[in-house]
């Protein structure tokens, strides 16, 4: 068996580019040894051994720095140290993925929402809420807030009083901006679907736990500063239904789109009643 592979030749036995041997070469990993003879650098056994030992390494997410470390200034328990540290940083890797995983089904869970729910009005028990108000910053909350976050997105929010904008008709009213002001409260939200958190365990002024309660629930379609006629179709409902809104109802948003400089919005609305 030969003892000298080019690196066209090695690059084909282990799968990696010329280009990625080459940046192993120059980061002073693994330098192939030049034949004085003709001028080429040529790669033994050994070197293909410790490049698919490299290989392996680089897979594991390791730098080219601390891959050096191993290979050329290390021993058995610096190696082992530097693999105990490597897999602790793997573990916050795979939490962080699984965090991200859950965000982005819930995203799907609510785009099909929107398919199936788009102005059909339900009695149901709505989840409990993590807020905190958007225009908050006191460092406690905002530390805290974002340690129960962890991984998760927030949501965004507004918070309003239902007696008002359920009147017929305050949809025109809402095209004011300040009038909108009055009664809403922008807030950032999580949604505790386990119910893990209550007043012990937040431990902090400015963050509101907001309990489930028997609420109606609908999604709809908003016009952003152009179109609130959904609070409208919300109030006729109530009326014709002879429901009486009690507290302060949740509009979640779900997802934004942007078209003619005119924003087509879909919310979320928990609506608590008597």
């Amino acid at each position: 068996m030969k003892n000298q592979f080019k690196i066209g030749e090695v690059s084909k036995i282990l799968g990696v580019s010329t280009d990625t041997l080459r940046l192993y070469d120059n980061s002073g990993i693994l330098t192939p040894k030049k034949d004085n003879d003709n001028g080429y650098r040529y790669y033994s056994c050994s070197d293909i051994i410790c490049l698919d030992y490299i290989i392996h390494l680089r897979k594991m997410d390791m730098s080219l720095k601390n891959i050096d470390k191993l290979i050329n200034h290390s021993d058995i328990n610096k190696e082992k140290t530097e693999m105990e540290i490597q897999e602790s940083l793997i573990v916050e890797r795979i939490k962080e993925l699984n965090g991200l995983l859950d965000s982005v089904r819930e995203y799907r869970r609510d785009l099909e929402k929107i398919e199936s729910n788009l102005n059909i009005f339900e009695v149901r028990e709505s989840p409990q809420i993590i807020a905190m108000d958007l225009d908050n910053t006191d460092d406690c909350a905002i530390k805290r807030f974002t340690e129960i976050m962890g991984t998760r997105m927030p949501y965004f929010a507004f918070l309003y009083d239902n007696i008002r904008p359920l009147k017929l008709g305050y949809s025109q009213l809402l095209l004011d901006e300040s009038e909108r002001l009055k009664i809403y409260k922008h807030r950032r939200i999580l949604i505790d679907h386990d119910g893990r958190y209550n007043k012990s365990n937040i431990r902090c002024e400015g963050i509101e736990i907001i309990p489930t309660k028997k609420c109606i629930n609908v999604v709809v379609k908003s016009s952003a500063n152009k179109d609130y006629s959904c609070i409208d179709m919300i109030g006729e409902y109530c009326i014709k239904n002879n429901i009486h809104p009690v507290g302060e109802s949740i509009v979640r948003v779900i997802t934004v789109r942007r078209a003619e400089n005119q924003g087509s919005d879909y919310y979320d609305v928990w609506i608590p009643i008597e």
